[in-house]
């Protein structure tokens, strides 16, 4: 009766281990993780979020290293790799949200950022009108204007891109074209004013 019943309990653990052996390879959640995660990248994740981008692609790194690790066992279990794969698609989706929010908040600050620029260069433009024309400043007060001409150019090449959507080299470029613009403007500003002091004492 004992032998029966060993042998039975034995037939059902391996009936057992066979069915657990047997299960299949997460493929549908393998793909998933994968295909998330590439649409983060595509979005430009690894560009405006990239500490982000970073966990997630370590965590798609151990789900997959623990899917492997399951598959290479007799006994497989994927239990544990299919939650940490669901994980990787749901961490994708934040990511990708994370994303659209970043570039929403660098394009109003682009938006603005070209707003001041295109006024300075305006202003500039205005200000080498009455701006000192000397002997000794007609050679400076030339190089200013094609400064001016060059940076008119490099605001509108930052322009293009912009509308291409490379938002962090469009706020390099348009913050670099504002910051020489700021530097000719209180030049032509001083300039001027040295000039008006001086008729007033004359």
């Amino acid at each position: 009766m004992k032998t029966k019943k060993n042998k039975m309990t034995i037939l059902l653990a391996t009936i057992g281990m066979v069915f657990i052996s047997c299960q299949h390879y997460p493929k549908d959640e393998v793909g998933q993780a994968q295909a998330t995660f590439d649409i983060t990248r595509s979005v430009g994740a690894e560009l405006y979020t990239p500490e982000s981008f970073k966990q997630l692609q370590d965590l798609l790194d151990a789900a997959l290293i623990l899917v492997e690790t399951q598959n290479s066992k007799f006994i497989k279990n994927f239990d544990k790799s299919r939650d940490k794969l669901n994980a990787v698609s749901e961490m994708a989706a934040k990511v990708s949200l994370e994303v659209q929010e970043k570039k929403n908040e660098l394009k109003m600050e682009i938006e603005l950022a070209f707003t001041d620029t295109r006024a300075l260069l305006d202003e500039n433009n205005q200000l080498v009108q009455t701006a000192p024309k000397g002997k000794e400043g007609a050679a400076t007060l030339e190089e200013i204007k094609n400064d001016i001409q060059s940076l008119s150019g490099e605001v509108e090449n930052a322009d293009k891109i912009f509308q291409d959507g490379d938002f962090i080299n469009t706020l390099e470029m348009i913050n670099a074209a504002k910051q020489r613009l700021t530097s000719i403007n209180a030049e032509l500003k001083g300039a001027i004013s040295k000039v008006t002091k001086g008729k007033i004492v004359g």
